[in-house]
């Protein structure tokens, strides 16, 4: 045991430790602790005076003490060097001028940002996905006349009360209802009055076809009462409980859902509209139909196409803001209640129609036949002198507020999921390197005349004492202040390991969240002098041209069995000795003898009022439809360079004048006359089948285009829901397609589809490109025909092409409008330039 001796203070007498006993243990004991003796030892002055001192401060306590200690000891805000006791002047006015200054920011920035969150604010997310199969549309089509003349059995005062009360009511003199004469108006009318007076379905509907299968109308369609009478549905809400929303897996044309329509314009009676045809709505099947508002007009003696774009939007719930100053109402909500009385769903459009209903019926007494309810029908005088006014619902102030922009009438939401703020932004995290260095201090204590003390301590308790960033230091129990140490007490290193737990949890969740390689969708408008100019591809509706195939009998026999009609006529056996030329071998420049030239189709082209040669601006296309004529091809692409527009306006624009040679038409997959056009970018194969526009012979078109154009990022980001997009711009890229010179998501999946069929068929379409042999007419309708909607119509099949889009593609929009061609006063110049037959 090492010797330790302690020199004597004043008149102590020296002690030796190693011969001390048990007996002198408690006079050591009182020796060392503190007494109001004045002879006291060195050691026991400093612990009397500690004591003392640590009684006094914990006893004074209070916000100044505090916040002295806060200003001192914390380096966060810089508190401690804008004391005023500071020997630096200047360095105390700088730091008190940054302090406010940073000070007066850090307030506001906090106010604005409380202000904005406040107004709840949403971040718009755009997301494009590929799917499978898409969710159909209800599909609404209602007769322009809501009444068939034979059924009303109308007298000449039904004649002239419904005359009246169309819109060439208001050139006629109004009708004295008082008189005698109209009392059978008076009559009041039975519930089923409208059930009898309107067209059935059996009067309207010839056929209907869905992905090339005949099947029954009635099967499909449900009679619907409407704001136009009794209009017919497909996939009406009545169906979704037992049947579920019906999918739609195939697209094109000639696999699309096809109705074939008798508009009985025979048993048209005067009503409200006065052209003939039918109505067509698309709409949500949960939703009720705007005839009066929305849809399009489908005129008698016309095939129309119509493509389809789904887009579903997703609103948040209260107190997020959906529509301007609006609300919206979450019907995915637990705790929602459907608050219309007469519809199965709820629908901002359904909520307006009963709002208005209860407005008229509130007013006049009595229901329209086309309303639900229990009330009274209106009788016809009823409808005309009061519904009928009260019906300008629009003009109406007070229910046009009370309806439309206050809480009773919302938009849905539409929500299955609240967004967080994953999946509306990315947060990136620079990493943070903190070099925390251990500094041993080395304390030197001197008093009086003892020995130097050499302390040292642990790298912990150092870590503690000396970093302010976690607070560690003012948690310990022996800190002079008691109150600090009673709310803290001894829980620092649960609060540490807690929120140390936090922290890595929260590193880790934004780190996956960064895996997930996420994207935000950048929306960009620029307005520029001149534009690229998308490729334009023109087909004749017939892609065979009469003349040139002279069609025998049976070839005539083969194509009306090949076209729509064949669905409804009998099958034909190709297996048969009566067709043996449907076996005959086809050569490879069959297509072009037999299709409609140039020069058959095209009699003048302008370009910005000049006059051009159509030769030199079009090159044949052979597509799905068979040939056809481009404008702006990738083969003069890179040639002449992209063709560039800086003129707007139907004056100056691109024009067509196109003879369809109707009196050439064989029979095909269409049953109209006329060209479909397409708009794509010029190193995109033109997808005839889904995408374009019809225009009728006899009209003049006039259409306008807007481009978008789209960027995504490639691999690891997910450009299309889980799908990954082709850079065709790497310096490594090579395009994959076989049959065409650049890459594009529409020629992959014909690439793929074309093959597909060669390995079932072994031979290959006219319109294929390949060095396959040509099928006859008999493999084209026994194989090809039967395998080409096996694959437009397997998801699975499709997928396995692994057609991927591009990280960079163009689309354009457009928007139709027609007119009459040619007007009247052009006759006379037309037939003096030699066009006779107009």
């Amino acid at each position: 045991m090492p010797f330790v001796k302690v020199r004597p203070a004043h008149d102590k007498a020296s002690k030796d430790f190693r011969n001390i006993d048990n007996s002198q243990k408690e006079e050591l004991k009182n020796d060392l602790t503190c007494t109001p003796s004045g002879n006291e030892s060195i050691i026991n002055k400093l612990n009397c005076q500690e004591k003392e001192i640590l009684k006094s401060n914990t006893n004074s306590v209070n916000v100044e003490s505090l916040w002295k200690e806060f200003r001192e000891n914390t380096t966060m805000h810089g508190l401690k060097h804008a004391r005023r006791e500071n020997k630096y002047q200047l360095r105390w006015v700088i730091w008190i001028i940054a302090l406010f200054g940073m000070g007066s920011l850090l307030v506001y920035t906090v106010y604005t940002l409380f202000a904005y969150y406040r107004t709840n604010p949403t971040l718009t997310n755009i997301n494009l996905k590929f799917v499978r199969e898409m969710f159909y549309p209800a599909v609404t089509i209602c007769n322009m006349s809501p009444y068939k003349l034979s059924a009303i059995n109308a007298s000449a005062v039904m004649r002239s009360h419904l005359l009246h009360s169309s819109r060439l009511g208001v050139v006629l003199p109004p009708l004295d209802y008082t008189n005698p004469a109209y009392a059978e108006l008076n009559a009041s009318l039975s519930e089923d009055w409208l059930d009898k007076v309107s067209f059935d379905l059996d009067d309207m509907f010839m056929y209907c076809v869905n992905e090339r299968h005949v099947t029954a109308c009635k099967n499909i369609l449900k009679a619907k009462v409407t704001q136009w009478g009794k209009c017919f549905t497909y996939n009406a809400n009545e169906k979704l409980p037992k049947e579920g929303r019906v999918k739609g897996s195939m697209t094109g044309s000639a696999t699309a859902l096809t109705f074939y329509i008798d508009i009985k314009q025979d048993e048209y009676v005067f009503n409200t509209n006065m052209a003939a045809g039918v109505k067509i709505i698309l709409h949500d099947p949960e939703e009720e139909p705007d005839v009066n508002n929305k849809g399009f007009i489908s005129s008698p003696g016309m095939s129309t196409y119509v493509s389809m774009k789904m887009t579903k939007y997703k609103y948040l719930p209260a107190p997020y803001k959906a529509g301007g100053d609006q609300y919206c109402i979450d019907t995915k909500s637990p705790g929602f209640e459907n608050t219309l009385k007469y519809q199965q769903f709820y629908s901002r459009t359904g909520c307006q129609l009963e709002c208005r209903r209860d407005f008229i019926v509130n007013q006049c007494g009595c229901r329209a036949v086309t309303d639900p309810g229990n009330e009274t029908l209106c009788s016809p005088i009823m409808a005309a002198t009061c519904y009928y006014q009260n019906e300008a619902f629009e003009e109406i102030t007070f229910w046009k507020r009370h309806c439309r922009r206050n809480a009773l009438c919302k938009k849905l939401c539409s929500l299955s999921f609240c967004l967080d703020t994953g999946e509306v932004g990315i947060l990136l995290l620079s990493p943070i390197i903190m070099s925390c260095t251990n500094v041993s201090v080395d304390s030197m204590l001197k008093f009086l005349d003892l020995p130097i003390v050499f302390y040292r301590q642990t790298l912990w308790k150092e870590f503690t004492e000396t970093t302010t960033m976690h607070g560690l230091r003012h948690a310990r129990k022996e800190s002079k202040y008691q109150l600090r140490w009673i709310i803290l007490g001894d829980m620092d290193i649960y609060y540490l390991l807690g929120m140390g737990s936090l922290l890595i949890y929260m590193v880790y969740t934004l780190y996956a969240y960064y895996r997930t390689n996420s994207t935000l969708t950048n929306i960009n408008i620029n307005f520029v002098k001149a534009m690229n100019y998308p490729a334009v591809t023109i087909c004749n509706m017939s892609p065979l041209k009469r003349i040139s195939i002279n069609a025998s009998a049976v070839m005539t026999t083969h194509l009306l069995h090949s076209s729509r009609l064949g669905v409804v006529l009998p099958h034909l056996y190709y297996s048969s000795s009566a067709f043996p030329e449907l076996n005959d071998y086809v050569p490879e420049d069959w297509l072009n003898k037999s299709s409609f030239d140039l020069e058959d189709m095209f009699h003048y082209c302008v370009n910005e009022r000049h006059l051009v040669p159509c030769k030199d601006i079009l090159i044949p296309k052979i597509t799905q439809w068979g040939k056809c004529s481009t404008f702006n091809d990738y083969q003069k692409v890179a040639t002449n360079g992209i063709v560039k527009g800086s003129m707007t306006g139907s004056t100056t624009a691109l024009t067509f004048y196109i003879d369809v040679k109707q009196d050439e038409y064989v029979y095909n997959t269409n049953l109209a006359a006329g060209v479909k056009i397409v708009l794509h970018d010029p190193e995109e194969e033109p997808d005839v089948n889904n995408k374009g526009f019809i225009l009728s012979p006899g009209m003049s078109t006039y259409v306008s285009m807007k481009m978008t154009k789209y960027k995504y990022l490639p691999a690891p980001y997910k450009a299309g829901g889980d799908q990954y997009c082709i850079d065709v711009n790497s310096a490594d890229y090579v395009n994959p397609l076989k049959y065409y010179p650049y890459y594009s998501r529409a020629g992959c999946l014909l690439e793929c589809r074309r093959n597909y069929i060669v390995e079932k068929c072994g031979c290959r379409a006219v319109t294929d490109q390949g060095n396959e042999t040509i099928c006859t007419p008999a493999q084209t309708a026994t194989c090809y025909y039967q395998h080409e909607v096996e694959f437009d119509s397997s998801g699975e099949l499709k997928e396995q092409c692994k057609c991927q889009i591009s990280c960079e593609f163009t689309t354009f929009d457009q928007s139709i409008s027609t007119a009459l061609f040619p007007a009247d006063v052009y006759y006379p110049p037309l037939q003096q330039i030699g066009y006779t037959d107009i």
